[in-house]
């Protein structure tokens, strides 16, 4: 799995993962199921840490994937307690539960911070 991360290549990732998914879990398909549901939307999975590090620095820390990606294990977490069956759901219904959790996020983001948080100009000079 190292060496299809140096490479770079998203599609061996996927392909990979599920192939490892699939051998750990030989005799429990919905718990591969499961699991490759969540990955499908962990946002930069195809991003070396250096590229994550990159990215992550530009956005603002109100950005969906930004939160979804810092709060990816919370937001999980929640979602499988309130819907257990989240892996069977449509593209459609799971992107619901995912933005639904992720605007609470950024909610409570907001509401933590400053009352009149403004997001900084990087164009300012």
């Amino acid at each position: 799995m190292a060496a299809i991360q140096e490479v770079d290549i998203y599609e061996a990732k996927v392909y990979q993962r599920h192939r490892i998914l699939q051998k750990q879990f030989d005799g429990e398909p919905e718990t591969h199921k499961r699991i490759q549901a969540w990955y499908n939307w962990l946002p930069f999975d195809d991003k070396s840490p250096e590229q994550l590090a990159q990215i992550l620095a530009l956005l603002s820390p109100l950005d969906s994937n930004y939160i979804l990606w810092a709060y990816w294990k919370e937001i999980r977490r929640e979602i499988e307690v309130s819907t257990p069956g989240f892996y069977l759901l449509t593209y459609e219904a799971q992107k619901a539960l995912i933005d639904g959790k992720v605007a609470e996020y950024r909610d409570k983001i907001q509401l933590s911070g400053q009352p009149d948080f403004v997001e900084p100009n990087f164009n300012a000079v």
